[in-house]
């Protein structure tokens, strides 16, 4: 769990702005992240979680609560964008390491939300999402939301996550490609 957690905030963590130089950084993410381990290690209530609302509420609780565990010490710019980011990432690397590693999370893969960030953003827009009107980062919890019901709407079909699997690998397919023909250019 503790490397998925860790994998997921250098995801996110370049967002971070001034927090390299905050008088508290020292406690700020390590206190997060404890209570991230926290709420994911509370099976009990992971495998209670049965509908799409069910797990959207925990989702929220758990943002709310990591957005809450900054600004109790003092940092006040970590955003809803950014707790999204943290928990989504976690999320998926779990489901990368697979039921060996974690068998008590299969329960939820069809309700988990897709991890936004510029590349996933940019695969969405080409195929119609709303705009959140800000960065991935920076987003707030309603324009964040539009995102996710739009992506259940229109993969009805598919997990979120196995959309984000796809939308990925094209994302960097398509940047190597744009690399390699830069690099012929050059």
């Amino acid at each position: 769990m503790d490397s998925c957690i860790k994998r997921a905030y250098l995801d996110m963590a370049r967002t971070l702005h001034g927090l390299a130089k905050h008088e508290n950084r020292e406690i700020l993410t390590p206190d997060a992240a404890k209570l991230l381990k926290l709420f994911l290690n509370d099976l009990v209530k992971i495998q209670t979680i049965k509908t799409q609302d069910e797990f959207d509420s925990w989702h929220h609780m758990i943002c709310n609560s990591l957005i809450m565990s900054y600004q109790v010490g003092g940092y006040m710019d970590f955003s809803y964008g950014q707790a999204q980011k943290w928990l989504n990432m976690t999320m998926k690397y779990i489901y990368v390491f697979g039921d060996d590693y974690f068998p008590d999370y299969t329960s939820v893969y069809n309700f988990c939300h897709m991890p936004l960030d510029n590349y996933i953003l940019d695969a969405l827009y080409k195929k119609g999402a709303p705009k959140l009107g800000t960065s991935w980062s920076t987003t707030k919890k309603v324009n964040y939301l539009k995102i996710q019901n739009w992506i259940r709407d229109a993969y009805p079909e598919v997990a979120p996550l196995a959309v984000e699997f796809h939308l990925w690998n094209e994302a960097m397919k398509n940047s190597t490609k744009k690399l390699t023909k830069s690099e012929q250019e050059s």
